[in-house]
């Protein structure tokens, strides 16, 4: 009983240790891996935000990776988009690529695009991409500019 109580706290230690995470900045996107219970998930991402006041909100967050072996792109926005309209996206002067919106949460809404050869080729050779959404009641297109400095740096753990 006693050899018991001594191992107790050691098992239970590591089964409630903290992922680790590991950050590498690759000039205009960061590589985010978590090492949890001997599996390594990395995510390219960029997050692009605009100075309210003294404070930085997000108003766009990319990220590169994979489920189920599937590579993916999803872009987030906050919420008070209009759903209806959807996204769309180009790289460079290359081909403009209409989706919708996946999911919203609390924190905003994300469309999902399926990280095609050709679209990952596209985005490792490119400048930038633009992405193209409407807020709820404009119908005004915005437009964002995405770096793709780092990206093919960024996206080689995925």
């Amino acid at each position: 009983m006693r050899f018991l109580l001594l191992i107790l706290p050691l098992i239970g230690a590591a089964a409630w240790a903290e992922p680790e995470v590991r950050e590498t900045r690759h000039n205009d996107w960061t590589e985010v891996c978590i090492s949890d219970q001997g599996a390594t998930r990395c995510e390219a991402i960029q997050v692009l935000s605009v100075n309210q006041g003294d404070q930085s909100q997000p108003i766009l967050r990319v990220t590169v990776s994979k489920v189920n072996e599937q590579p993916f792109i999803e872009f987030a926005l906050p919420l008070g988009m209009d759903l209806r309209s959807g996204m769309v996206v180009q790289v460079d002067q290359g081909e403009e690529l209409r989706f919708g919106y996946s999911t919203c949460v609390p924190q905003g809404c994300a469309g999902v695009l399926q990280l095609t050869p050709e679209l990952m080729t596209a985005l490792k050779a490119g400048s930038q991409a633009r992405l193209g959404f409407r807020p709820f009641g404009s119908e005004q297109v915005q437009v964002l500019e995405i770096s793709l400095s780092g990206f093919t740096a960024a996206s080689q753990g995925i």
